[in-house]
This record gives structure tokens, C-alpha cells and sequence, in this order.
């Protein structure tokens, strides 16, 4: 499996792989077993991330549109005859901004992804007991 990421958003893989062997090794210990697994997994793993992003990428700064427009005027009188359409300009902030990403989705987002995943299944876990 590739795994996309930019800057530190590798960070976003090890607290999901930490969360995982942690909830493993701790298996016995959980109240309910095996029921509430894949969410405790993903609850950690929003903790562990929102750590990591508070410790490792509080500083990161987006790109400014005077900055991005600075580098498009270079890029146009570098190529003076390619058109550049609306995706290709999105596609080009993409790779020009310098914040943290996995998969093209910011550190800061992983943190909701998990946890809004993280309730989501313990509340169908919750319904629909195993």
C-alpha cells in the first residue's frame, strides 16, 4: 500500500499504529471485550493525533495569495503559452503549501476524521450488540 504524505503526516500513521497495538495488547482489559474494539481503536487514536498535531505541527503557516500569485507570474512567464485552468490551479496550491498532509487531508483534520468515525461505530456497536 502507497501511503501519501507531506511534511509530518506521518505522524498521522503512528498514532493510529500506536493506538492499534496499544488497544491489541490491552484487549482483555476492555469492559466489553471485543465489541467496542475497532471504536477504542479510533478514539486513541484522535487523542494520539491531536497530541502529535499540537506537539509537532502547531507552527505551520499556509500559503498567502499574494505568495501563491508571486509564484504563479513566474511559473506564466516561465511558460508563456500554457493555459492554466481552474484545477490546475488548485492542484498547483496543493503542491506548493507547506503544511502537514496525509493523503491530501491536513493533521488537524485527522483528529475529526477519527473521532466523528470513532462515534459513528460505537453507536452502531451500540444498536446492533455482536
Amino acid at each position: 500500500m502507497i501511503i501519501i504524505y507531506k511534511g509530518k503526516g506521518r505522524w498521522v500513521v503512528v498514532a493510529f499504529v500506536i493506538s492499534f497495538f496499544t488497544v491489541l495488547l490491552n484487549q482483555n482489559n476492555l469492559p466489553t471485550g471485543n465489541q467496542y474494539f475497532a471504536p477504542v481503536i479510533l478514539f486513541s487514536a484522535a487523542l494520539l493525533n491531536l497530541i502529535f498535531t499540537h506537539l509537532f505541527v502547531k507552527n505551520e503557516v499556509e500559503l498567502t495569495d499574494d505568495e501563491f500569485q508571486t509564484i504563479l507570474m513566474q511559473q506564466k512567464e516561465r511558460f508563456p503559452k500554457r493555459k492554466y485552468g481552474k484545477l490546475t490551479l488548485k492542484f498547483i496550491r496543493i503542491s506548493l503549501s507547506n503544511y502537514s498532509s496525509l493523503f491530501f487531508v491536513r493533521n488537524k483534520n485527522w483528529t475529526s476524521i477519527f473521532l466523528i468515525l470513532a462515534i459513528i461505530l460505537f453507536v452502531l456497536f451500540s444498536i446492533f450488540p455482536s
